[in-house]
């Protein structure tokens, strides 16, 4: 190589090394310069002048920035960047620096919608998992496949996402720059030792409580099932009567905590939930509540009493057998009402019990699922028990065994009865009908038929009448709900 390259090479690389430096030397000068400014309610113009004059930099500002705007700035030999700040504190101004200038322009205030999915450890969807902006009160809840959506305010790229789910970890997510998030939820494992959480939620030793404490471990409640899970309870707590109804199985339980001597002539036990009191609650299945329990049901809703009836729809007798009730589906094939050559299945349609409680006049009905539109049936729930008076649930509650579909299309089976209409959500209201949610575009019922087994023979060359007759069914039932929802 002659002596010409060497030098060549050499006066490049001096090039290179004046040119970082005099970049480094620009990013520090602008952290480092020092300025003292004391001056309050001035416009922001004025500040501006008075940092020209006292250093290299020079602003330019764009026409939509009020520079004619009240500051106020105290500095005394403190950096610039300090000073900036304070000169475009409380205003829409943010500003940055591009080589000797300082550019001025107006923040970006709109909000900023973001998306996401929150799943578990195993990938699995979190239904009904809380996503709130922190520090604020918009949020929003995962959908059914563990999705949600919300509108983050600005300024979004410093806001925090944190998502909660009651068993699992919370998670704090920074939104910075971005709009769209994939979140694992981790199982928390907290172990509480000789530590007693009240009702109320507080915190005490056991041996601190001036009151008696039992527990029941699920180990014993699952030695024994019964088709009532207050009936697993008796016999494991002193001083607990527990009392099965006479209208047969699924019928409510009557508690009683010692003995009959409160002022209000009665020790039936409050029930708290997640910290929210449950008052005088009932609780039965189709069988239940469409037949044998349905003249004592009709008796107190017409009465008024203040009360919360939630029947869990599974439409038969299930835990019995599979027998049929006033609930099951026209044509649905069921122990007592077999299809074959004599009948094609249950030969009466459906009782629309919603419908039925609409007319007792009471103060809140709603229909609802217990899987796959968390939100609503939530909602719903919260609006029966808050309700004074009488107030009445109905909840599809699918049993795979019974309407024979694998257990894992649980989720897919109660959408697939939103969708096609065969189970319609709405809420009653003294007396207004409420749409919850209407598809975009409702279904053949047959998508939902095909999906269980108890509907199979449906399917048979020759039956098609079948299905076309549920068709019509549905298809009225649905046009006199819009009816009455004044849609």
């Amino acid at each position: 190589m002659n002596k010409k390259r060497i030098q060549q090479i050499k006066c490049l690389f001096t090039l290179f090394f004046v040119v970082c430096a005099s970049f480094y030397a620009t990013r520090s000068y602008a952290q480092n310069t020092a300025v003292t400014i004391r001056l309050s309610g001035v416009s922001m113009e004025r500040v501006m002048n008075e940092i020209e004059n006292q250093t290299n930099y020079l602003f330019l500002s764009n026409k939509d920035v009020d520079i004619n705007s009240v500051v106020s700035v105290d500095v005394e030999a403190r950096p610039l960047s300090e000073a900036l700040a304070q000169m475009v504190r409380g205003t829409d101004v943010v500003y940055r620096f591009d080589g000797k200038y300082i550019l001025l322009s107006k923040a970006d205030r709109r909000p900023v919608t973001v998306k996401g999915v929150v799943t578990d450890a195993d990938g699995a969807p979190v239904i009904g998992a809380s996503v709130i902006v922190k520090g604020t009160t918009v949020g929003a809840s995962t959908n059914t496949d563990g999705s949600f959506s919300l509108q983050v305010p600005p300024p979004a790229e410093n806001a925090v996402l944190t998502v909660t789910y009651l068993g699992y970890e919370p998670v704090d997510v920074t939104v910075g720059s971005r709009t769209d998030f994939r979140i694992t939820l981790r199982d928390s494992a907290v172990a509480v030792e000789n530590v007693v959480v009240t009702a109320l939620g507080i915190k005490r030793q056991e041996k601190a409580l001036s009151y008696n404490v039992q527990q029941v471990k699920s180990e014993e409640l699952t030695t024994v099932k019964d088709a009532n899970f207050m009936n697993s309870l008796v016999g494991k707590v002193a001083g607990v009567q527990i009392n099965s109804g006479a209208s047969g199985p699924g019928a409510s339980a009557r508690v009683v905590m010692r003995g009959e001597k409160s002022i209000e002539k009665g020790n039936n036990v409050l029930y708290v939930i997640d910290g929210i009191p449950m008052y005088n609650h009932s609780f039965g299945g189709d069988g239940g509540t469409y037949d044998i329990g349905f003249q004592s049901l009709s008796g107190a809703m017409e009465r008024g009493h203040d009360m919360v009836y939630v029947c869990y729809d599974n439409e038969a007798y299930m835990n019995t057998g599979i027998q049929r009730s006033s609930s099951t589906p026209h044509f649905a094939d069921t122990t007592t009402t077999p299809q074959g050559t004599v009948i094609p299945g249950k030969m009466q349609q459906k009782k629309n019990l919603t419908k039925i409680m609409v007319a007792h006049g009471i103060p809140y009905v709603a229909q609802t699922t217990f899987i796959g539109n968390f939100k609503d049936i939530t909602e719903k729930a919260h609006k029966a028990i808050y309700t004074p008076g009488a107030a009445f649930l109905n909840v599809m509650a699918p049993c795979p065994r019974g309407w024979r579909y694998p257990s894992e299309k649980l989720m897919e089976v109660t959408k697939m009865a939103v969708e096609t209409c065969v189970w319609p959500l709405y809420e009653v209201v003294e007396g207004k009908y409420i749409l919850s949610y209407k598809p975009k575009n409702k279904l053949p019922v047959e998508e939902y038929l095909k999906m269980q087994g108890r509907f199979a023979h449906m399917f048979k060359p020759g039956n098609e009448w079948m299905i076309e007759e549920v068709q019509k069914e549905v298809d009225k039932n649905w046009e006199e709900l819009l009816k009455l929802c004044e849609l």
